[in-house]
């Protein structure tokens, strides 16, 4: 099996090379995980792009409103939560004594 050749300026290996020697990981390793970042992020940026296209718009911002209206009205069942959301018994912040 062929290993895919990748050309990097020299300033960019040597910066690779660098990174590799203080994390003790492969250069592959690291551009692996730059190449995720890289694919995360744009797809981030496109997620953002898309949603303030649709609130731009006053239609499919009102349609929005009103699913999330339906959905608001699924934890109306009428039952107390035992314990609110983020919030467990013992998992608080600890008061300091009074003095």
């Amino acid at each position: 099996m062929a290993t895919p050749l990748v050309r990097l300026s020299p300033e960019t290996h040597a910066l690779l090379r660098k990174m590799a020697a203080d994390s003790q990981e492969s250069m592959q390793v690291l551009v692996g995980r730059a190449v995720e970042h890289y694919r995360r992020e744009r797809l981030l940026e496109d997620v953002n792009r898309a949603y303030a296209r649709t609130l731009g718009d006053p239609l499919e911002r009102q349609q929005i409103g009103e699913e999330r209206e339906v959905w608001d009205q699924t934890l109306a069942d009428g039952l107390e939560a035992e314990h609110p959301i983020g919030r467990r018994p013992g998992r608080g912040r600890r008061r300091r004594p009074e003095k």
